[in-house]
This record gives C-alpha cells, sequence and structure tokens, in this order.
C-alpha cells in the first residue's frame, strides 16, 4: 500500500506490525491513496484523478495503523468510502465539481493523454511546469518545455518536429497573459500565428492558461 498526500501524522497511533505502508510526495503508478483534507482543483488532483488512486482524509491512515494486528490476521482495510473518511470540499470548487463520483477512480481517466504530445509554453521552468508534466505522464502523454525567450524560429521547428512523429496529436499549452507580459504583444502574437498554422495534418494547437 502506499499513499501521498498534504497532511502529516501527529504521531498519536503508532505501527505494531509492518503493514507494507510507503509515504510518497508526488503521484506515482503504484499509489493507491492520496492523503488529503480537501478536494481540491489542482495539477496534484489532477494526477490522481489520471491513475487509480483514491482520496482520503489523514484519519484513514491512522485508522489503517491503529488496526494493524488485525490487519497481519485479515487484510481488510477500512473502507474508503466511508464519509467519515472522505475530504471535504474545497471551498474553491465550482458546484459543479463538488460531487463525490467525480471524485472516485475512473478507468475512463486512465490514459487520457496517450494519444497528445504536448508543448508547454514558459520563461522558466517552475515548480507548476513539473506538477504539470507528472500530472501528462501520468494520463500517458509527453510533454517538453519550450522556453518563449528562445524565439518564435526555435518555437517552429520544435513544432514540426513533434508534428512529424506518429502516433500522437501536438497540444501547445501556455498561458497567454503570462508570456504576453514575457516577451510583449508583437512577440506573442507571432506564437499563436505559428500555432494557429499547426492545426491540421493531425496536430492540435491551443492557447490556454493552467494553474
Amino acid at each position: 500500500m502506499h499513499g501521498y498526500g498534504h497532511a502529516t501524522l501527529d504521531g498519536t497511533y503508532k505501527p505494531r506490525v509492518c503493514v507494507g505502508i510507503k509515504l510518497v510526495h508526488k503521484p506515482a503508478p503504484e499509489v493507491t491513496h492520496h492523503i488529503t483534507t480537501e478536494y481540491t482543483a489542482d495539477l496534484s488532483s489532477a494526477a490522481t484523478l489520471l491513475g487509480v488512486a483514491k482520496f482520503v482524509k489523514p484519519e484513514w491512515l491512522q485508522e489503517v495503523l491503529r488496526i494493524g494486528d488485525e490487519l497481519q490476521e485479515h487484510f481488510l482495510l477500512p473502507s474508503d468510502l466511508l464519509p467519515k473518511y472522505r475530504p471535504a470540499f474545497s471551498s474553491s470548487l465550482a458546484s459543479s465539481q463538488k460531487e463525490a463520483k467525480i471524485w472516485q477512480p475512473s478507468e475512463e481517466r486512465e490514459h487520457f493523454f496517450q494519444t497528445c504530445r504536448f508543448i508547454c509554453l514558459h520563461e522558466k521552468v517552475t515548480t507548476k511546469d513539473t506538477d504539470l508534466r507528472d500530472a501528462v505522464h501520468r494520463g500517458g502523454g509527453t510533454l517538453e518545455n519550450f522556453d518563449v525567450h528562445s524565439g518564435v524560429g526555435k518555437f517552429r521547428k520544435a513544432l514540426a518536429r513533434s508534428i512529424a512523429k506518429d502516433g500522437k496529436m501536438t497540444v501547445v499549452v501556455g498561458d497567454g497573459e503570462a508570456m504576453r507580459a514575457a516577451v510583449g504583444e508583437e512577440v506573442w502574437s507571432e506564437f499563436v500565428e505559428v500555432s494557429q498554422r499547426c492545426v491540421g495534418g493531425g496536430s492540435l494547437c491551443v492557447r490556454v492558461g493552467y494553474d
């Protein structure tokens, strides 16, 4: 059993037997439970939703540790479907996102990005870009970071290389407002024009912001 999350245990319970628990701080294929106090629309949650892990509150893990001896004889974990172990909905969520079924594992979301090759425009690589890469990889896609200060010429070549590869459509992702501030309106317009010209030949170019 593996898990990752934003909360830390307070030390109230001590494991009495080894039940195979490993805590990590990044999404990974072997993760089974995402420990968090709230359902939140962020890239970490997106990576979980693209896999088979379940969201649970820290109290669920505390209960696993409390019944450690029982697990040694009968490996039956506490039900992660019980309301008391479900995270709360973040106040920042839209009303349409405040439904429990949305946050349950779904086979339909597995390999969601396997037909996509993303080119992510940025000024410099940040934690957000790393989190985005993790989410894309969890969905079976690939991602290439492109520094907008490298110029439109190099961007055009990067697009050409991506489109020339078989099996995936190219998706351009970027925060338009941030990129406009980084390189100016004129240069950013050139990036947009080059991206739009790529539509066709099996490729898809879009311009969106991301959190």
